[in-house]
């Protein structure tokens, strides 16, 4: 569950870089300029996060102008058929959009064996793992304490990802500070990603070591539909269960998701260095709970305990390793389950 959250967690810092820089550049309202200049700053993302991959973007439109790309990829994991839609743009806010209509994972050794526990020869991927992206990243410029003009950005990235029967929502904000990379305070939000831009390709080390950037919170949320029948349905390969063959069928995938979680415990046991696999179980339990139906899916939290607290660090070491930064900046865990009973659960 930690790798799946910190991959999360690391999906959504690449997604923030992608689509800032998309952000910056789409500003600019030139499709050529656009294209060009979305292609070049990945191509200095990726010397950051060498596991990136990617096709360049080719951009089209006159009025309303979008870019497109066949895939990118992180660590195995490759977005297809990725889009880049402009949102609207006001004095002081942004936004830009991305999805994919295709998510494939490549080489994943841990789910093979996973899904191995569960049943022999049977791939649950279409209805555990996401099959669809849809992100939205917003800019709004703020002032900080005593500052005549705006001088920082809070970003905010609201994603989900979809499977057939389990779908995936990633929130995550940060905030950036421009008072030390621009030459004079932005008047409009479009001025002020130009001016990054420009500072930029002037001195890209400099905005990415003197651009300070905090984390303020992330949740990743896990919300099952009829999840435990389509599992079951699948076992079953298809037939239709009385009653009491589908209680059964239960109480077998009961069992299996128990021989699961040995297995997954038994994993984090062996690469246990802190003495904390023992917090693992508690987080495998809430999943298990949510494959049977006995809760409405799972929410992963990390925030500060102290709201005051401001451990900023550059944009390039947040670039460079997303989860290291994360421990760094010393936030905390949380974790929850959605009862069966709660406003969420009655909204389907």
């Amino acid at each position: 569950m930690k790798r799946l959250f910190i991959w999360g967690l690391g999906l959504g810092g690449v997604l923030i870089a992608v689509l800032l820089v998309a952000l910056i550049v789409i500003s600019y309202r030139l499709k050529d300029n656009m294209q060009n200049s979305i292609n070049a700053q990945l191509q200095v993302l990726q010397e950051y996060i060498p596991s990136i991959s990617y096709e360049p973007f080719t951009c089209s439109g006159v009025k309303s102008i979008a870019c497109e790309s066949s895939s990118i990829g992180l660590d195995g994991v490759v977005l297809e058929n990725v889009r880049l839609e402009l949102g609207q743009f006001t004095q002081t806010q942004g936004s830009v959009r991305i999805t994919s209509q295709k998510i494939s994972f490549a080489g994943d050794e841990i789910l093979t064996l996973l899904f191995g526990v569960l049943a022999q020869d049977v791939d649950f991927s279409t209805e555990l793992l996401p099959q669809s992206l849809d992100c939205k990243i917003s800019g709004v410029l703020d002032k900080s304490e005593q500052a005549p003009d705006f001088d920082t950005m809070d970003t905010s990235i609201a994603c989900i990802t979809k499977g057939k029967n389990l779908s995936y929502k990633l929130v995550w904000d940060m905030q950036a500070g421009l008072g030390d990379v621009l030459a004079q305070a932005p008047t409009h939000f479009s001025d002020a990603l130009s001016s990054m831009l420009k500072a930029y390709q002037d001195d890209s080390q400099k905005i990415l070591s003197h651009t300070p950037v905090l984390f303020k919170s992330a949740t990743l949320s896990l919300e099952p539909k009829e999840l435990a029948q389509a599992i079951i349905t699948k076992l079953a390969n298809g037939q239709k269960l009385d009653a009491q063959a589908y209680q059964q069928y239960r109480i077998n995938l009961a069992r299996s998701l128990q021989s699961m979680k040995a297995f997954v415990m038994y994993i984090a046991l062996l690469g246990d260095h802190r003495g904390k696999a023992q917090y693992l179980e508690v987080l495998v339990d809430g999943v298990l709970r949510m494959i049977l139906g006995e809760n409405n899916g799972v929410v992963y939290g990390l925030g500060y305990k102290n709201k005051s607290a401001n451990n900023a660090f550059p944009l390039g070491e947040w670039l460079q390793d997303p989860a290291v930064s994360l421990r760094k900046s010393g936030v905390t865990f949380s974790f929850e389950e959605i009862p069966l009973d709660s406003i969420e659960s009655k909204k389907d």
